[in-house]
């Protein structure tokens, strides 16, 4: 999995700058942007503003992790990203250029499509939005669900967001 977390609190600009560098980083219009080797078959978007419940910790990302293994996937076949900076996700998507994108959650699903609309509506449903198209011009296509914190709140949503990734 191409996963993005950096964490410079206790970092100079050159260490972290050194650090990025490392994990294959370039600078861009957008900010830090990993170089795919490859396009990416599936983006999984969370989100890093959401309250702390809502964030990719441990056990949402070792959930996650579980169900992408589940789906019968390798890690690397994926990228996690989140929707707390759009003009950064809307680069790596294009540059990852998915064939299906699953928004993780409310906040996602809203940053993604631009619509306002009840999760529990548009969940389990492809969705395409005009501002998400891939290289070669067709749209992407967003798959809404739960994010893996509210299945470690609710077990019994699991089947749910299983049926839903069902349709990837």
């Amino acid at each position: 999995m191409i996963r993005i977390t950096v964490n410079a609190a206790n970092s100079s600009d050159n260490d972290l700058k050194e650090y990025l560098d490392s994990l294959g980083f370039s600078q861009s219009p957008w900010g830090q942007t990993p170089k795919l080797e490859k396009n990416i078959r599936l983006v999984f978007v969370g989100d890093a503003s959401a309250p702390k419940s809502e964030n990719f910790g441990s056990a949402e990302t070792e959930l996650l992790n579980k169900m992408i293994l589940a789906m019968g996937l390798r890690l690397d076949d994926v990228l996690v990203a989140h929707a707390a900076e759009m003009d950064l996700l809307t680069k790596q998507i294009a540059d990852a250029d998915p064939e299906i994108i699953v928004a993780l959650g409310k906040i996602a699903t809203e940053a993604l499509l631009k619509i306002g609309e009840d999760l529990e509506k548009l969940r389990g449903n492809m969705h395409s939005s005009d501002h998400l198209k891939k290289k070669n011009g067709q749209l992407m296509y967003v798959l809404p669900t739960f994010h893996p914190a509210a299945l470690l709140r609710d077990s019994s949503m699991k089947k749910t967001v299983w049926e839903d990734l069902q349709k990837v």
